[in-house]
C-alpha cells in the first residue's frame, strides 16, 4: 500500500524569535512544500530517496544534516520497513522552514496520526535530537495553518486561532543570496541571551519595557526589548489584518526588521541593503528579514500586481495555502 503526504513551507508574517520566549507569532503556510510517498519495503530499515538530497538508509551512518534529521525521526518513531520517496519545492536555507516541513513530513509518515500540538512537539523533539533546539513556530505553522489565513500562535499557553489575510496585500519572498543554517548561526547564542534576560526579569509573561530598563547588561536589554516590542507588533498586525489596514501592516513589518537588525542583531548588511532597495519601490508596503536570520529571504508586503525589482535574486510569490492537517483532513 502507498501513502502520500504533503507538508507546506511557511512564511512568518511577523513575530520572530518570540516562540521560544512564550510570546506571539503570526505565520502562514505556503503552496511550496515537501511531498512524501511512503511504501513498505519489508526490510529492517528505512530507506529515503530524494532527487535533491540523494539516497540513504537508516542502516548507514547519518552524516549530512538531512540524514541526521531523518535518523532523529526514525529513532523517535522506531520505524522500520518503510521506503520513503521525497520531493521538495522549498528552497533550502531561505528561511521558509524547509527543515520543519521535512521533519514534519517524516513524522507524519512514520509516526502516525496525532493531534496537532502533539505532532508539532514530536517534530520539535526530532529537530532538537538532530542538533537544532528550536521553538514550535515552524512546526505549528507548517502543520496547522488554514488556507487564506495566518495562524496567530500564543506560545505561553499553546493556543492558536486563524486570522484571515487581507485580500488587498500580497507577499513576495526575495532570496538574499546568503544561505542560512540555524545549526551554524548564532541562533543558540540568541536563545541563551534571552534566557538570561528572562531569568533576570522573572519571566516573560509580565515583562514590560520598564523591566527591560532594569536589566544589568546592555546586550540583554536589547534582546529583551526586541521580544517585548515584537509581541506588541504581532498584536497590532492582527488588528491591521482584520481591518484591512495594509499601510499599518507594512509599517509594522518594517519596524520588525529594524528591531531584528538593531536589537536582536540577526540581519546582515546585504540584507539591510536589500530591504532598503525594495522598500524604495512603488507599491511596496514594508519588508524585513524572515526566519531565524543570518541570511535567507526578505519578506516583502506589497500591493497586488506589484512586481518586485531585485535583479539577480530568486524570488517567489507567496500564496497562503493550508497546512498538512487541513490538506489531509485531520482535526487540529
Amino acid at each position: 500500500m502507498t501513502y502520500s503526504y504533503f507538508v507546506p513551507a511557511r512564511a512568518n508574517l511577523i513575530g520572530e524569535h518570540t516562540d521560544y520566549n512564550n510570546g506571539l507569532s503570526l505565520p502562514f503556510s505556503l503552496d511550496l512544500g515537501i511531498a512524501l510517498i511512503a511504501r513498505p519495503n519489508n526490510l529492517d530499515f528505512v530507506s529515503l530517496e530524494s532527487d535533491a538530497l540523494g539516497s540513504w538508509t537508516s542502516s548507514e551512518e547519518a552524516i549530512s544534516e538531512f540524514q541526521r534529521q531523518a535518523m532523529a525521526v526514525i529513532e523517535e518513531t522506531r520505524a522500520i520497513g518503510v521506503r520513503l520517496e521525497l520531493s521538495s519545492t522549498i528552497p533550502i536555507g531561505a528561511g521558509l522552514s524547509s527543515s520543519a516541513a521535512y521533519i514534519g513530513a517524516l513524522c507524519i509518515a512514520l509516526g502516525g496520526q496525532r493531534p496537532l500540538i502533539e505532532m508539532a512537539q514530536m517534530a520539535q523533539r526530532c529537530e532538537a535530537r538532530a542538533g537544532n533546539n528550536v521553538g514550535l513556530l515552524d512546526q505549528l505553522a507548517t502543520l496547522g495553518s488554514s488556507k487564506g489565513c495566518a495562524l496567530l500562535i500564543d506560545f505561553s499557553g499553546l493556543s492558536f486561532e486563524d486570522v484571515p489575510l487581507p485580500p488587498s496585500v500580497a507577499f513576495t519572498a526575495v532570496h538574499s543570496g546568503v544561505a542560512r543554517s540555524l545549526a551554524t548561526s548564532e541562533y543558540a547564542l540568541r536563545r541563551s541571551q534571552c534566557d538570561r534576560a528572562r531569568d533576570e526579569m522573572g519571566g516573560w509573561s509580565s515583562a514590560t519595557l520598564d523591566h527591560v530598563k532594569g536589566l544589568s547588561d546592555a546586550l540583554l536589554r536589547a534582546r529583551a526589548r526586541h521580544v517585548i516590542t515584537e509581541n506588541q507588533r504581532v498584536r497590532e498586525a492582527v488588528v491591521a489584518c482584520r481591518s484591512d489596514d495594509i499601510r499599518t501592516l507594512g509599517r509594522l513589518i518594517s519596524e520588525s526588521h529594524a528591531s531584528l537588525r538593531d536589537d536582536f542583531e540577526v540581519s546582515l548588511p546585504v540584507i539591510d541593503e536589500m530591504v532598503a532597495h525594495v522598500e524604495s519601490q512603488g507599491g511596496v508596503l514594508g519588508a524585513r528579514i524572515m526566519g531565524g536570520g543570518f541570511g535567507g529571504c526578505v519578506l516583502v508586503a506589497h500591493e497586488p500586481g506589484v512586481i518586485i525589482e531585485a535583479s539577480g535574486h530568486r524570488q517567489w510569490a507567496l500564496r497562503a495555502e493550508s497546512g498538512a492537517f487541513e490538506r489531509l483532513g485531520w482535526p487540529r
